[in-house]
C-alpha cells in the first residue's frame, strides 16, 4: 500500500527545484492507469484565477503527437509574447482537438473563484470531447489540488499534476491557448476601458491599475468580490 501511494504522488508531485521540459510521459501514464494505448487524453490548465478583473479562461487540448513543432512547446509564462502567438495558431490549426472555457466576473462573484475555476475548466474539457464527437476521453490537468474535478475530467485514469504545464505537451499547448486568448481579449476590453490599461496588465493588480481602481472606481470587468475593490464596495 505504501509502495502504490509513492508511486500516485510521485505521478502528481514534480522534485523541486528540476527544470522540466514537456514531453508524452504523463499522456503515456494515463492511458497504462486506463488499460487502453489508444486511449485519447486531453490536456488542460487555465489562466487568470489571481486577476481582479476580466474571464478565467480554460482551454483543453488533444494533439495528434506528429507535428514537427512539439518540440517548441512550453509553459506559456515561460514564453515570449511572440512565440506564445505563434504556437497559438499552429495548436489550433493542427491539434485533433480543442475546446475553451471560461467564468466571467459575474460568475466568479456570484459563486466564487473556486466554483468559477472548475466551471471553466469543465467547460473546456466537455467543449473539446464535443469536437472529438463524444469519444472517451481523459486528461492531464495542471495543478494536483483539482483532483476533485476527477469525475467531471475522465475519470479515474486522468492526472493532476505540479507544473504539469512544463511538463506535458499536451498540457502546454492548452497553456498557451488559454493564455492566448484571454490576453486577447483583455487587449479588445482596453480600447472600451482606457483607464486601466488592460492591454497591459491583463487585469492583473498592478500598481498602475491598482492607482487606477482608486481613481476611477470599478469598471464592469472588475471582480467586486477581490480585494481591495470588495472593501471598496463596502465603503461606500
Amino acid at each position: 500500500m505504501m509502495s502504490h501511494r509513492l508511486a500516485q504522488s510521485n505521478l502528481s508531485s514534480p522534485m523541486p527545484n528540476k527544470t522540466y521540459r514537456p514531453s508524452f510521459d504523463l499522456e503515456k501514464d494515463v492511458r497504462k492507469r486506463a488499460g487502453d494505448s489508444e486511449l485519447l487524453v486531453c490536456g488542460i490548465d487555465e489562466v487568470g484565477v489571481g486577476a481582479l478583473a476580466g474571464p478565467v479562461m480554460a482551454a483543453a487540448v488533444v494533439l495528434c503527437g506528429d507535428e514537427s513543432w512539439l518540440g517548441e512547446l512550453d509553459d506559456s509564462k515561460r514564453l515570449t509574447h511572440k512565440k506564445r502567438n505563434y504556437l497559438h495558431d499552429l495548436i489550433v490549426e493542427e491539434a485533433r482537438a480543442f475546446g475553451l472555457g471560461y467564468a466571467s466576473q459575474k460568475e466568479i462573484d456570484d459563486v466564487g473563484i473556486a466554483s468559477a475555476r472548475r466551471r471553466a475548466i469543465v467547460r473546456a474539457y466537455d467543449e473539446c470531447r464535443d469536437a472529438l464527437g463524444g469519444a472517451e476521453l481523459a486528461a492531464v490537468v495542471d495543478d494536483r489540488r483539482l483532483a476533485w474535478l476527477r469525475s467531471d475530467l475522465g475519470g479515474r485514469a486522468s492526472i493532476f499534476a505540479d507544473k504539469a504545464d512544463q511538463r506535458s505537451c499536451s498540457v502546454a499547448a492548452a497553456s498557451i491557448v488559454a493564455k492566448v486568448i484571454r490576453d486577447r481579449y483583455m487587449q479588445k476590453m482596453s480600447a472600451m476601458y482606457e483607464s486601466y490599461d488592460f492591454s497591459n496588465n491583463m487585469g492583473y493588480g498592478t500598481p498602475k491599475h491598482l492607482a487606477a481602481i482608486k481613481e476611477h472606481g470599478p469598471c464592469p470587468l472588475h471582480r467586486l468580490s477581490f480585494e481591495p475593490l470588495r472593501s471598496m464596495e463596502e465603503s461606500k
